[in-house]
């Protein structure tokens, strides 16, 4: 009974406890997240990363919003299932619009997912470690994978972004 109320207390004054899962994906303890959109020209392609220098990149349109704790443990149970089609892209581009970015004590960015809803892919900034996905998708399998992207789609929007198809789209929201 004694060694429950230690931990409640460790969790509330030390909240980098509750989201640091040893040995998995962002591989390291952070206290919040927050989503960006950024990219709005569409210049930054392919294996570009938000975090530069534990810094977020200046593209960003906005000091970005946090996650609240229920969608971060969301999100990291998401990235934490096979999400292989996903990393490789179902459509097979990547101009990502959008990013979840963790955060350390020290308020430095130090992991984050970047999501490009058009292309039907991610990038994880560390990658996920293990195998890459090396075959052909099941309908069963890409199915799967759209759901779980559906879900990234319905948080970013649940924080007021919006989910942007096009380049295009993305002109009109330029200031």
């Amino acid at each position: 009974m004694m060694a429950k109320g230690w931990i409640l207390i460790i969790l509330c004054f030390f909240p980098v406890f509750a989201f640091g899962q040893q040995g998995k994906w962002p591989y390291q303890n952070f206290i919040h997240a927050r989503a960006y959109l950024y990219n709005l020209e569409g210049n930054l392609k392919g294996g570009f990363a938000i975090i530069q220098g534990n810094k977020i990149n200046h593209t960003v349109t906005s000091q970005g919003r946090r996650l609240s704790d229920e969608q971060t443990r969301k999100v990291i149970s998401l990235i934490n299932s096979d999400i292989r089609g996903l990393e490789e892209g179902l459509s097979k581009t990547f101009i990502p619009r959008h990013a979840i970015v963790f955060f350390d004590e020290n308020d430095l960015a130090g992991a984050a997912i970047m999501f490009d809803f058009d292309g039907e892919s991610i990038r994880l900034q560390p990658e996920k470690k293990g195998s890459r996905l090396i075959r052909e998708l099941s309908k069963k399998e890409i199915d799967d994978q759209l759901q779980k992207l559906s879900i990234f789609r319905t948080i970013i929007e649940d924080l007021g972004y919006p989910v942007l198809l096009s380049t295009f789209d993305c002109q009109k929201l330029k200031p």
